[in-house]
């Protein structure tokens, strides 16, 4: 076992995640917050060109980070699916025999990402995955990358581990050990889209505006651990494509999984090297 992996595995790190997170939504006198944001819009090379507010505006770290972009700042593509957001499109690639690629020689079930450890209740025939990788610079916000109609959002409890290129290639099946929130689309088509929200370390809470009594890794849920949770199902929520679902309260990695039924799957591109992406954008050939 590598050095950092020890060191990572014997930290608590969703308390560390937690702690930090409280840290973020520390609110200071205005000028001296100032300053801290305008550290952080440095350190991390943030583009606020996008940003709906300025920079004096932002009463937290975590306001920054979570910040929404100015209406018609991106412009969703007309075809059949694009990118829930804006990163780094890492893979886009067929699932076989049910598994997606994680890293080199490295893969996971796409089944356990979805429905966690319990099996699903229905049909369920995976055909294509993309991951997208948010870094701490990027717009922190995930959308539908189909038009369709939200019929779920499950909550899977897990560890909270770095989630960059290095410990991608070192923790097997780490986006099936990291809590994650998934939502569940059904297209007009009949297809199943799902869109999992991968935590990370330091990226504890995610949250949606479809349900805001869940917001993961907070106080009670770290001394009251939920177990799997659906947090409604059966709804008639239409969602139209680039749609927001939920947002990071900094960066990590949405994972989105196509079953056979969705249409454009059979003309998805074919990505299995780290390119830039935004959300809006078309994924298809």
């Amino acid at each position: 076992m590598s050095p950092l992996k020890y060191i990572l595995s014997v930290t608590p790190k969703s308390l560390l995640s937690l702690a930090t997170g409280s840290v973020s939504r520390v609110k200071f006198p205005g000028a001296l917050q100032k300053k801290i944001n305008s550290k952080f819009v440095s350190t991390f090379h943030i583009d606020l060109s996008e940003a709906a507010h300025r920079l004096d505006d932002f009463e937290s770290i975590e306001d920054l980070f979570t910040r929404e972009l100015k209406p018609g700042a991106r412009k969703i593509a007309g075809a059949d699916i694009v990118s829930p957001a804006d990163g780094m499109l890492v893979k886009s690639l067929p699932i076989k025999n049910g598994e997606a690629i994680q890293a080199k020689g490295i893969s996971y079930s796409a089944e356990q990402l979805v429905f966690g450890d319990q099996p699903s209740t229905s049909m369920f025939d995976p055909a294509w995955f993309q991951t997208v990788y948010l870094a701490p610079h990027n717009y922190h916000r995930v959308h539908s990358p189909v038009e369709g109609r939200l019929t779920a959002i499950r909550h899977i409890p897990g560890k909270l581990w770095p989630v960059n290129e290095q410990f991608v290639g070192l923790i097997p099946k780490l986006f099936t050990t990291n809590e994650r929130m998934v939502f569940d689309i059904e297209t007009k088509s009949g297809g199943k889209v799902y869109v999992a929200m991968v935590g990370a370390l330091n990226v504890g809470r995610i949250a949606t505006k479809h349900c805001l009594d869940l917001v993961t890794n907070t106080t009670s849920r770290q001394v009251r651990p939920s177990q799997r949770e659906i947090v409604f199902s059966d709804s008639k929520i239409n969602i139209q494509k680039g749609e927001e679902l939920g947002v990071f309260m900094l960066g990590s990695t949405a994972v989105v999984v196509f079953d056979r039924k969705t249409q454009g799957v059979d003309r998805l591109k074919i990505v299995d090297s780290a390119q830039v992406v935004h959300y809006g954008q078309s994924l298809i050939q």
